[in-house]
């Protein structure tokens, strides 16, 4: 419970202290068995020194691992940042395989039997190990779950733990555990000259170990699959164990007591036996005195009601109950905002008048089948200012397209007197889009009577307008524009002047805004007097959405498929608003593109599909070899054939743009797997 203790008017560490405190006593006793096995005392310290340095390595070494996605490695280089990553983080069983190993190498290297050594001394590790997590109690560090039953523990608010909660005291049943296993390894070493010293505590302390995970609820828990990291090393270690003592023991000619190995047997099934039912216990107990880490903490957030106050019901057994009378707080705004494809930014102001400590920070993967949310990260209140911004910076694992929600939940002083009122989170996700509405107003404009006022400037704009909005809003995608009214200027040239001989500088500003994809808005045409009709005379059977991608676009098997989706979206569109006689949708793999020609642009009765165009420039059209030139994937998006009567009828007369606009969005969407915020279950 104090980060630092003061002896003789010194300040020290608590952590460091403990650890020194067991370094000493574990050396002392040590002193005292070297006398009685008569081994050498400086090949001890050769050998501890060694394991101290391999477990250093090992620990800061898996510590990076697990961490990996918390660690900001665009700074890696910055010395500040990565001297405070060196000196702060580490992980048991980092330091332990690291240990383990230099003590073996120093044996080789100095000529010292390691093994014999370690079988005397294992209990070393955790007699020591046993101060540390005394340490960790004091830190607040490797907290346990919030839990209401005997000898729960609240943390203040100084240290690493979550202030203000009761928590399952983790640290110091672990350290427990460890001062039994390091007084059994001493008696069944030095009293009964028991021989699998090592075999016993890799067992008895990865099925400990293995246990005690189920109870842990600090932020940076790594994990693989069902386990966590060290469940995993647990098991490992659990298995090492057993296969040296079954060896060892069926050896022929080491050992004749039969009675001795069915023991040995019976011993080893049990513990198997133990893991499976811990398993199955911790998947079939989902809310008990110890509660799932989706439910974050009982006092800090619930469902949202319609009253101002509500009745919060909280479970310590089974046949009980309590009921608190609390009032609701309204959560801060959160705002969630695209930095680079590896950062999001959150931030929120301080409203809560000084009713909080700080706020937790949880996020969602919306993309998941499983909709959970994960602490992240906490900030602490050190002082309140009202309105104060906050922002925190999440440092995602990949640059492929993510989504998340995000939600701050904030820790009040007085957890019975207040309670937030739950909101649905923030989605965001580290995708930018720049929107390209195809030349400017008044542009290709039809004539003749029937035109319905219609140019294809003018209505690619309308178009363009709502796919941002569906973008943002329902999938939270930061989106950009070349132009949101009808006049478009770029580095200089404004419509025509643009369009006429600088055309790329519009696919060259998707990079310049930094943005991951350039969709240009347009729709198509024919030439003239095409299949023997009049040429804004075409018939239905002529339209199809033509998807035209450059060669970065079609390079991704992702992208490809935000093609595919798109077509066959716009499609099903124009088949039912009666534009088009068909609704197929020829899809495309990146290997089996076809080239753009007048003769499958003009055909009839022909499915859309995604295409190339390539000129002596490399990408035909000046937009897409813009976007090509300056790294950005590409398309263009053809909706629909202006030539044709009813289409032009239709966009005037109908909501088709807004028809178009959606399957725009799902298209883009679905091929980066991303989904609407309420297409998710209520969490």
């Amino acid at each position: 419970m104090h980060l630092y203790i003061q002896i003789m008017g010194l300040q020290l560490p608590s952590y460091g202290l403990l650890i020194a405190t067991g370094v000493v006593i574990a050396n002392f006793v040590s002193y005292l068995i070297l006398r009685k096995t008569k081994q050498d005392g400086n090949d001890f310290i050769i050998l501890e020194a060694y394991g101290i340095l391999g477990g250093f390595i090992g620990a800061k070494v898996l510590y990076l691992i697990v961490s990996r996605n918390q660690i900001d490695w665009n700074r890696i280089t910055d010395i500040t940042y990565a001297n405070q990553l060196m000196l702060s983080g580490f992980v048991f069983y980092g330091g332990l395989i690291g240990g383990i190993l230099f003590i073996f190498l120093a044996g080789k290297i100095h000529k010292i039997p390691a093994l014999e050594y370690i079988r005397n001394f294992v209990f070393v590790i955790p007699f020591i190990h046993s101060f540390g997590r005394v340490g960790c109690f004091m830190a607040g560090c490797c907290y346990g779950k919030p839990y209401d039953g005997p000898f729960a523990v609240v943390f203040p608010e100084n240290s690493y733990a979550l202030p203000g909660v009761k928590l399952f005291p983790i640290q110091l049943v672990e350290a427990g555990g460890l001062m039994v296993i390091a007084i059994l390894l001493i008696i069944l070493r030095l009293r009964f000259h028991f021989v699998y010293t090592i075999e016993f505590y890799f067992i008895v302390y990865g099925l400990f170990r293995f246990i005690l995970e189920y109870f842990r609820y600090d932020a940076i828990r790594g994990s693989w699959g069902a386990f966590t990291t060290s469940q995993w090393i647990s098991l490992v270690f659990i298995v090492i164990g057993m296969i040296a003592v079954f060896r060892s023991k069926i050896r022929k000619g080491r050992d004749g007591n039969s009675a001795l190995k069915r023991k040995t047997f019976i011993c080893l099934c049990g513990v198997l036996l133990l893991v499976g039912i811990t398993v199955i216990w911790h998947k079939a107990v989902n809310d008990k005195t110890i509660r799932n880490p989706d439910v974050i903490l009982k006092h800090v957030i619930k469902d949202t009601q319609p009253e101002s106050t509500e009745i919060l019901r909280t479970t310590q057994t089974e046949k009980m109950e309590k009921t608190i009378e609390a009032e609701k707080v309204n959560v801060p705004e959160l705002s969630a905002q695209r930095e680079d494809t590896g950062h999001i930014k959150i931030r929120w102001a301080d409203d809560l008048d000084g009713l909080v400590t700080g706020y937790f920070i949880e996020r969602c993967d919306n993309r998941a089948e499983i909709h959970t949310w994960d602490l992240i990260d906490q900030v602490k209140i050190e002082e309140h200012v009202k309105g104060q911004l906050y922002e925190y910076t999440d440092a995602l694992n990949s640059t492929d397209p993510q989504q998340y929600i995000y939600r701050i939940v904030p820790q009040f002083r007085d957890s019975d007197a207040y309670v937030a009122v739950k909101e649905p989170g923030v989605l965001c996700s580290n995708w930018k889009i720049c929107i390209d509405p195809g030349h400017y107003a008044g542009k290709n404009d039809v004539p003749g009577p029937d035109s319905y006022g219609y140019a294809e400037g003018d209505f690619a704009l309308p178009i363009a307008l709502e796919l941002k909005e569906k973008l943002e809003k329902e999938y939270g995608i930061a989106v950009c524009m070349t132009r949101d009214t009808g006049s478009i200027s770029i580095g200089g040239y404004t419509d025509a002047s643009l369009d006429s001989g600088h055309i790329s500088l519009r696919g060259a500003y998707a990079a310049e805004q930094q943005c991951d994809l350039f969709v240009s808005i347009h729709t198509n045409a024919n030439e003239d007097n095409a299949n023997g009709a009049a040429t804004y005379q075409q018939p239905i059977s002529i339209d199809k959405p033509i998807i035209i991608a450059n060669d970065r676009m079609l390079s991704s098997q992702t992208l490809c498929a935000v093609c595919n989706q798109i077509g066959k979206n716009l499609a099903d569109v124009s088949y039912d608003m009666g534009i088009s006689s068909h609704k197929d949708f020829a899809e495309i793999t990146g290997n089996n593109v076809r080239e753009w020609t007048i003769s499958y642009n003009d055909s009839t009765d022909e499915s859309g599909t995604v295409v190339c165009r390539h000129g002596d420039h490399g990408q035909y059209y000046g937009v897409l070899r813009g976007a090509e030139e300056a790294g950005v994937p590409g398309i263009i998006i053809e909706h629909g054939y202006h030539t044709v009567a009813e289409m032009r009828a239709a966009a005037q007369n109908s909501n088709l743009k807004s028809k178009w606009a959606e399957a725009d969005a799902q298209g883009i969407a679905s091929g980066l797997n991303f989904q609407k915020q309420n297409e998710t279950d209520k969490r």
